[in-house]
């Protein structure tokens, strides 16, 4: 199924959440002219992207990735400025990436239902590094959010999404 447009998905709710869990979860603030919804049928990775796929009657992947300057500030954030050393940083980073959409997609997953009104299940995220997709024909939308720290954006794609870290 060809997406239509961003209302004809998920991707609402999953921006919604996001935004909040960014200005009021993190304190970060949202530029004002990011919350416009400007969806595009195609995803731009930005340097850490994570996944997550839903189980239900379509295979739906969704997809959150961030800027290395915004995500720093989040690390910092959820460590509460704890000092990270150079070897940790990395895994720290890909670990915090992959929360974050675990978080944002748990606390919205109860508002989707399959066909059969069962609930729809996510898979464990994966994480890659300036990510790249193998298939240009998948059906992406997405919506780019900036923030006073860097953007990151938030998509949905169907298919089979074969990404690969650079």
């Amino acid at each position: 199924m060809l997406y239509k447009s961003c209302n004809d998905t998920i991707l609402p709710p999953i921006v919604s959440r996001t935004l909040s869990f960014l200005s009021q979860d993190m304190d970060i603030k949202i530029n004002k002219n990011s919350t416009k919804y400007k969806c595009k049928k195609r995803f731009d990775f930005n340097s850490y992207t994570s996944i997550i796929g839903l189980i239900g009657n379509k295979k739906d992947i969704v997809i959150i990735s961030f800027t290395n300057e915004l995500l720093n500030a989040l690390v910092e954030k959820l460590t509460m400025g704890g000092i990270i050393s150079k070897e940790e940083e990395y895994e720290i980073k890909i670990s915090a990436s992959q929360e974050i959409l675990n978080t944002i997609l748990g606390n919205v997953l109860d508002k989707f239902r399959t066909d059969d009104d069962k609930m729809i299940d996510m898979t464990t995220p994966q994480s890659f590094f300036n990510a790249n997709s193998r298939d240009k024909k998948v059906n992406t939308l997405s919506i780019d959010i900036d923030t006073e720290h860097g953007s990151l954006s938030v998509g949905i794609a169907n298919g089979n999404l074969i990404l690969e870290s650079q």
